[in-house]
């Protein structure tokens, strides 16, 4: 079994402050791809966001159109 860490929602919503208990290798998966992120279930935005995975309390999305390339061009890791 994997240790959980503690994340905070990645969510479009800049005064949610919800926290995620994760394993360390989903964080990494979701870090993987600037447009990638990860938010409470039900937190996300089908509008500008594709679900890639779903787990226990958390989503795994995909940013798409404008908001994908707004996450790329502000991607710290690039």
């Amino acid at each position: 079994e994997q240790d959980e860490h503690v994340f905070v929602c990645e969510c479009s919503n800049l005064d949610c402050t919800l926290r995620l208990s994760l394993p360390l290798s989903v964080y990494e998966e979701a870090r993987a791809a600037p447009n990638q992120f990860l938010v409470a279930s039900g937190h996300e935005l089908p509008e500008i966001e594709d679900v890639v995975r779903r787990g226990e309390g958390y989503e795994l999305i995909r940013k798409t159109g404008p908001a994908a390339r707004l996450a790329a061009e502000n991607d710290p890791g690039s």
